[in-house]
């Protein structure tokens, strides 16, 4: 994404939030440090508002409503987000915490 181009707005729906609030805790009980669980956030957040086309792979398409279905990984975390290009719109449909082990 070049500098001039706008930021898309991530919409993420209360159930999301909640989920995302109990991942960190879980993490944050596995051992992860408290800064590391919020780079993976943030990250995840940043792939998610600057570069959606390009994080993650696309899944399927949604021809009526014109949206875009990927899955994009920060690991542990997965994201399933809908991207609705004519608004600069991204929809956080799912969060996945696939493990609570730290990586080598």
């Amino acid at each position: 994404m070049s500098p001039n181009e706008p930021e898309y707005r991530v919409v993420y729906s209360e159930a999301i939030r909640s989920a995302l609030n109990t991942y960190v805790d879980v993490l944050l009980l596995a051992g992860w440090e408290k800064q590391a669980v919020r780079a993976l956030v943030t990250s995840m957040d940043n792939n998610l508002k600057r570069n959606p086309t390009y994080f993650g792979n696309p899944l399927y398409s949604l021809k009526t409503s014109k949206i875009i279905i990927n899955v994009g990984f920060v690991r542990p975390l997965a994201a399933q987000f809908g991207i609705h290009e004519k608004s600069k719109s991204v929809f956080v449909r799912k969060l996945i915490l696939m493990t609570t082990k730290k990586s080598p």
